[in-house]
């Protein structure tokens, strides 16, 4: 057990420091070369995309319309999105144009949107599944030979609700479909009774109540890959530093839902051949994992380097992406 705690307690100090930034006033401005790929003037100041979040589409299971599932899940993605500030939300009235558009072209096929462009992007999807079963096991007489006594089993109902579907985000005005989530979840619950004494209206409740409870768990069980879909991008600015120490400014703070110790993956733009087609292809490579650090403002934050290495490779405009993850201390 002690072990246990001491492991517990380094780590929490080890963390601790990779992400504070002691006597900031002593770091002295350092010289940044410019990346190859400067970022555009929009993309520095952070602008978050909008976005548009429409009801998931209940197809023709009957069910899933009597509940609104559709909507239910909406306005669950509507909550992850916006708790961590990722994105700007349009309403949905808005768009009613653009919604018949996705929907046509899930029919025929992409086709570009022509209409107002209120979003840069809209969350949309299907539901493939809802289904809602009640299950009445008798009461049980049995007989303990440990005991040497007879047991009662009472009777019980077992209600159980199943949702799955896909989530989509499509890019407007392409309505090209850029990502698609599969969710899924099983909801049940159990109620002990001496005699099945049989309600319509309370197992409808019952109904309701699950299979609302299914959709929200179901959303759940996709949110990291959600948040990581529209995480925020936040841009390198300036460079100081302080004998081996590196901090590097970047232009996402707390308006923009940063947080000491919100992990980040940094990464810069290379240009490379691709050896069948003898093109130059743009991608982008990791140059290092972290967590931002105790020095965040409104409009900036700054993260930390001790990688000599690593610090002399981070050019002007190179990149953070916030990345979210399941665990302990996730952020």
């Amino acid at each position: 057990m002690k072990k246990i705690t001491l492991i517990i307690t380094l780590l929490f100090f080890v963390t601790g420091c990779a992400t504070k930034i002691y006597s900031f006033d002593k770091y002295k401005r350092s010289h940044l070369s410019n990346t190859d790929f400067m970022p555009s003037v929009d993309m520095v100041k952070g602008k978050k995309p909008k976005v548009v979040i429409f009801p998931l589409d209940n197809q023709n299971i009957n069910i899933a319309k009597k509940v609104n599932l559709g909507s239910v899940l909406a306005v669950n993605i509507e909550n992850i999105l916006t708790e961590d500030k990722l994105v700007d939300l349009i309403d949905r009235n808005s768009a009613k144009k653009l919604k018949k558009e996705i929907q046509l072209s899930e029919i025929h096929g992409n086709k570009t949107y022509k209409g107002p462009i209120v979003a840069s992007l809209a969350v949309g999807g299907v539901m493939n599944k809802a289904e809602f079963a009640k299950q009445h096991t008798a009461a049980r007489h049995k007989f303990d030979f440990i005991n040497m006594a007879y047991e009662y089993a009472a009777p019980m109902n077992t209600y159980k609700a199943t949702v799955g579907g896909n989530i989509k985000i499509y890019e407007i005005p392409s309505l090209r479909v850029i990502r698609t989530i599969s969710f899924d979840h099983v909801k049940t619950y159990i109620e002990n009774v001496e005699k099945e004494n049989y309600n319509k209206e309370d197992t409808r409740k019952t109904e309701l109540y699950l299979l609302k409870q299914a959709a929200q768990e179901a959303v759940k069980k996709v949110k990291i890959d959600l948040k990581n879909i529209f995480a925020r991008k936040g841009y390198i600015l300036e460079k100081r530093k302080l004998r081996n120490s590196y901090i590097f400014k970047i232009n996402l703070g707390s308006d923009d839902g940063m947080q000491k110790g919100n992990r980040f993956n940094l990464l810069t733009k290379i240009e490379e051949a691709n050896a069948l087609t003898e093109e130059t292809e743009i991608t982008e490579v990791k140059l290092y994992k972290g967590k931002i650090t105790n020095k965040i403002n409104k409009k900036s934050c700054w993260i930390k380097i001790k990688n000599k290495k690593i610090a002399q490779k981070i050019r002007l405009g190179d990149f953070i992406q916030i990345e979210y993850k399941k665990g302990w201390f996730r952020r």
